[in-house]
């Protein structure tokens, strides 16, 4: 089970990115099959369940080769609150399908009231920290060129 450094206590409706860490536990593990996932429970009333929500943040990461480590940049909620309303969420780090712990977190104020929006930021393109005897190079994941 995936071992995230820390969650946020709350996520707002756009905003600055954060970044979380972990070390994979599987060697083979690929960073691009991460996600990180926000998950409103749904409640019952008359055998109907009502109001879960399933959310996939923006993620891109940065990984170094030398020591395993993972860093998952993450945007914030998405700049509409129609999307995933406030109130109590649970976060999760998904690794090759394998769920972290969930924490439970606040979308937005918490409050049904009105959101403050902020414009989504975009995210750092994902990259592997390549090791090198002279110098530290980076790769981009997309196109896997050493510069």
């Amino acid at each position: 089970r995936p071992v995230p450094s820390a969650f946020p206590t709350s996520l707002s409706y756009g905003g600055d990115a954060w970044n979380l860490t972990y070390t994979p536990t599987n060697s083979s593990s690929d960073p691009g099959n991460t996600k990180v996932v926000v998950i409103r429970q749904g409640f019952s009333t008359h055998a109907n369940n009502f109001g879960q929500r399933y959310l996939e943040l923006a993620t891109s990461y940065t990984q170094n080769q030398d020591t395993g480590e993972v860093t998952m940049h993450v945007s914030q909620l998405p700049p509409n609150a129609n999307i995933l309303t406030p109130g109590p969420v649970m976060l999760f780090l998904v690794v090759d399908g394998v769920p972290s712990i969930g924490k439970m977190i606040t979308a937005g104020s918490g409050a049904i009231e009105t959101q403050p929006i902020s414009a989504a930021t975009v995210l750092p393109a994902s990259s592997v920290i390549v090791p090198s005897s002279s110098s530290n190079s980076t790769s981009d994941a997309s196109n896997s060129t050493v510069s």
